[in-house]
C-alpha cells in the first residue's frame, strides 16, 4: 500500500466516527476502509452497516465470526 492509500485510510477513519448511518454504509462496502474500522463497524447499532461489514472482502475472520452470531442476521436468515 502506498502513503496515499495509507493516508486515505487514515482520513476515512477519522470521518467515519462522525458519520450518519448512509455515510457508515458506505464506508462498510469501501475496500479501502481499515480492518480496525470495520470491526468497529461490525457493532454499529444498524443491521443495514453490519450487513455491509459481512460483505466486505476486506472484514477478517473474526469480525464475520461475531456477525454470525447477530440476531438481526438469525432472524432473517428465518425469514427467508
Amino acid at each position: 500500500m502506498n502513503d496515499n492509500e495509507m493516508l486515505f485510510r487514515r482520513l476515512i477513519d477519522e470521518l467515519v466516527r462522525e458519520w450518519e448511518e448512509d455515510e457508515k454504509w458506505y464506508a462498510a462496502l469501501s475496500d479501502l476502509t481499515s480492518v480496525e474500522e470495520l470491526e468497529r463497524l461490525s457493532k454499529d447499532d444498524s443491521w443495514t452497516v453490519r450487513e455491509q461489514v459481512a460483505g466486505n472482502r476486506s472484514s477478517s475472520v473474526q469480525i464475520l465470526s461475531e456477525l454470525s452470531k447477530d440476531e438481526m442476521y438469525r432472524f432473517v436468515n428465518r425469514l427467508l
